[in-house]
């Protein structure tokens, strides 16, 4: 069972709480109840922790495997997760990472994956998804009135936002990608301010067509200022080579309310 390798994990950790590879196995656990059960954002936070105290162990040999191979492992895993998060610059700084510990690893195909994903999901955020200044307007009157407390996407200050409330327009989906089981989306304000909205969990009722154009609201996000710059120097001092947008993560489900589909 993917639940009973994480309980096995943690043996080993208590077994031998300084073991590179012990800490690696809790990362790659949790990870794995992300992909197969939950695709919950708690189990990629204990992911990442458990990588990260994977790679602050001291690195050993182990059955003959070279401790590099293990690293390169370690940072590609790390990096998946990291994406998965969110955190687009330090999930391209682990496969820059794996690449330069194992170049035969495939670290610069996914590296390069990732770039392309998250320009795109820049690119129709910048754009506002190519809607008209007067399209955009008619889809923000249908939102209803402001109350008292509901925040708008400026207001938010990076990091958890616990008393935070929030309504928006759902605008689109983003981009899909394979290793992605949660649902990302385009979200604006009544002010028109354009962002990411990352909703954690298998089922959504986002995931509809029909939600689409519609309103939700929104509790205690949390604001990741997304920014990655290109690993080739040259290229991150073009146009495009630095990448900026505005993501609220949401943990649980049960932050979303869908007040009404479009045209409500």
């Amino acid at each position: 069972c993917v639940r009973e390798s994480v309980a096995h994990a943690k043996d080993a950790v208590r077994l031998e709480p300084s073991s590179q590879r012990a800490w690696f196995s809790v990362g790659n656990a949790h990870l794995s109840v992300y992909k197969f059960c939950t695709a919950s954002a708690d189990e990629l936070h204990l992911a990442s922790k458990g990588f990260t105290q994977a790679a602050r162990a001291a690195g050993t040999r182990a059955c003959g495997t070279d401790v590099s191979v293990i690293n390169a492992d370690l940072a590609m895993n790390h990096g998946l997760t990291l994406f998965l998060l969110e955190a687009i610059g330090p999930a391209i700084e682990a496969y820059s990472q794996a690449h330069a510990l194992d170049p035969s690893i495939g670290a610069d195909r996914v590296r390069q994956d990732v770039w392309e994903y998250a320009t795109r999901a820049s690119e129709l955020l910048s754009s506002k998804l190519g809607l008209k200044p007067r399209k955009l307007a008619s889809l923000l009157a249908e939102m209803p009135p402001a109350q008292e407390g509901q925040l708008k996407l400026a207001e938010l200050k990076p990091g958890p936002n616990p008393s935070a409330r929030l309504v928006l327009k759902l605008l689109a989906p983003l981009p899909s990608h394979t290793q992605r089981l949660h649902h990302s989306f385009a979200v604006a304000d009544r002010d028109g301010a354009v962002a990411a909205i990352a909703v954690y969990g298998k089922a959504t009722m986002l995931s509809n067509p029909s939600a689409n154009g519609g309103t939700i609201a929104v509790s205690a996000p949390t604001l990741n200022r997304v920014e990655a710059r290109h690993w080739d120097a040259a290229k991150a001092e073009a146009k495009g080579g630095v990448l900026k947008f505005d993501c609220l993560l949401i943990d649980e489900q049960a932050q979303v309310v869908q007040l009404g589909a479009r045209g409500r």
